[in-house]
């Protein structure tokens, strides 16, 4: 199956790989870019959601015995404040 694939992707009329979509109206092509970029905007937010995340989980080190018999599990420093902003993209 997977063998097919090329060829049907270089098949004139099935593919449009290179060619802009066309679109009936103006209104359907201006929703399409507003829903492209609510997509891009909320993937954004996404990333920086998990960045934030990420940046409040504390981090050790490898536990060891100390002389006493304690075990002893390293906290590691605070990383840095992860920016308050994400660069525009658009």
């Amino acid at each position: 199956m997977l063998a097919v694939l090329p060829i049907l992707a270089l098949t004139p009329g099935l593919s449009s790989a290179g060619q802009p979509p066309e679109f009936p109206d103006d209104q359907m092509r201006q929703q399409l870019q507003q829903a492209e970029h609510l997509a891009r905007k909320g993937t954004e937010e996404l990333l920086r959601s998990i960045e934030l995340l990420e940046s409040a989980i504390p981090t050790y080190g490898l536990p060891y015995v100390d002389g006493n018999g304690n075990i002893v599990i390293p906290r590691h420093h605070d990383p840095a404040p992860v920016p308050d902003t994400i660069p525009d993209r658009t």
